[in-house]
């Protein structure tokens, strides 16, 4: 489970801003946590907002960046390619600065705590600490180790290059705790956009495994959520290329390709199903129905599973009653059995309830006078040095800008209204 991911000097993020699903001591909502121990518990799920531009993204993007280059530093590395991150490009002393990046999770009964500071040369720092005992410590090319007693350890640093993750070695070489990492990163830590409108490739990978299992699940989801498709399936589409340039085809190099279809009943006129038909999902669907598609196989593989799923504008095509709906799945006891998590980006404040989020699963993102992105838990806020409560309305008092992170805009309408003024004359 994901307790606690920190970034800084990476995209809108200049300073270290921490995002944090450890559960307060707060009473309210107690299905929406999970006990890891006595006194430490975690929040199932969480719901980011902010203004257009905030950086709600970007904090997603962090956690995407530093997934992907813990499970391709090493392959990267061999490539010859350098490291791509995007630092703060707003002030002047944060080039050339590394950016920073650190995780804490809890995986397969032991606490992680790893991170890595790099620039786009070099890992100049990155360390591990697990049930807060040191493992190891890097500075640029120095190693200290802590708890490393494999005699190995040395050959294995000596295969580590200026711009790889040693976790990344250790994972290559098969050390048991970095392969609990590797795997905590590849499959327990998935980020996604929400603004896609085709089938996703999970959804369809899920699919064409003929498994009866995952298939149940995936049309249990989707039928949960009053959509009208009675089957689904993957089928060859010989047409889905067909308007490319030639030459474009001939480099992909196929002339079949698989798409997800659905089913839906034909009635006669007395409403009695005679027959069924297949429509090709992402032509004759909705945008919203191809949305619901896309993210019932990463959720439901999640749910199943355990893990931690990010979607970025998880709504943006959804009615708000089938995100809420989502939302529910996991914070229940009885849809969410494996202490799965989801973490949202959205800008829809019907879920913006305390009847459906705890305060410390309700974020903000905003950017300051310096275009900064800062990140605050609606637990932390504080209203006229008060903090915010329980039965507070807390859409309401989110639009009339109680908590910050929403867009200036009467002001901003007025200067367009006087310029349109102006225009006139």
């Amino acid at each position: 489970m994901l307790l606690q991911f920190t970034v800084g000097n990476y995209l809108s993020f200049q300073t270290k801003e921490t995002f944090s699903l450890v559960a307060t001591e707060m009473t309210e909502l107690r299905d929406n946590i999970v006990e890891i121990e006595e006194g430490f518990s975690v929040v199932k799920s969480a719901a980011i907002y902010g203004a257009n531009a905030s950086g709600k993204s970007n904090l997603l993007s962090a956690m995407g960046f530093m997934r992907d280059f813990v499970v391709d530093s090493f392959r990267i590395s061999q490539d010859g390619n350098g490291i791509r991150v995007a630092p703060f490009k707003l002030d002047v002393d944060s080039k050339g600065k590394p950016s920073c990046f650190e995780i804490n999770f809890y995986h397969q009964h032991d606490l992680y705590r790893y991170g890595f500071e790099v620039t786009p040369k070099e890992v100049v720092k990155e360390w591990l600490y697990i049930n807060e005992e040191l493992i190891y410590e890097r500075n640029q090319m120095d190693l200290m180790k802590g708890k490393l007693n494999d005699e190995s350890i040395d050959l294995k640093w000596g295969m580590t290059r200026n711009n790889v993750l040693f976790i990344s070695i250790l994972g290559s070489a098969n050390t048991v705790f970095a392969m609990e990492i590797m795997e905590y990163f590849r499959t327990h830590l998935n980020v996604l956009s929400g603004l896609a409108v085709e089938p996703g490739h999970f959804t369809k990978f899920l699919l064409q495994q003929n498994n009866q299992n995952d298939y149940n699940s995936i049309m249990q989801f989707i039928q949960a959520l009053d959509i009208s498709i009675d089957g689904l399936s993957v089928e060859e589409h010989n047409d889905t290329l067909v308007h490319l340039p030639k030459e474009v085809r001939e480099l992909i190099d196929r002339d079949v390709y698989y798409e997800i279809f659905t089913e839906h009943n034909v009635y006669d006129h007395k409403g009695i199903v005679i027959g069924k038909v297949n429509f090709l999902a992402n032509d004759l669907e909705s945008t919203g129905t191809n949305q619901l598609i896309s993210l019932a196989g990463p959720i439901v593989n999640t749910l199943e599973n355990g893990g931690t799923l990010l979607i970025d504008e998880m709504d943006a095509q959804l009615h708000p009653l089938i995100s809420e709906a989502i939302i529910k799945m996991f914070n229940s006891k009885k849809t969410n059995k494996n202490n799965a998590q989801l973490i949202i980006t959205t800008h829809n404040i019907t879920n913006l309830s305390n009847e459906l989020l705890r305060r410390d699963q309700i974020w903000f993102v905003e950017k300051d006078n310096r275009e900064r992105s800062h990140v605050v838990s609606l637990v932390e806020y504080k209203f006229n040095n008060k903090r915010v409560r329980s039965d507070e309305v807390y859409s309401r008092n989110y639009l009339k800008g109680k908590y910050g992170a929403i867009p200036l805009l009467p002001q901003e309408i007025k200067v367009l209204e006087t310029n349109f003024d102006n225009k006139g004359e």
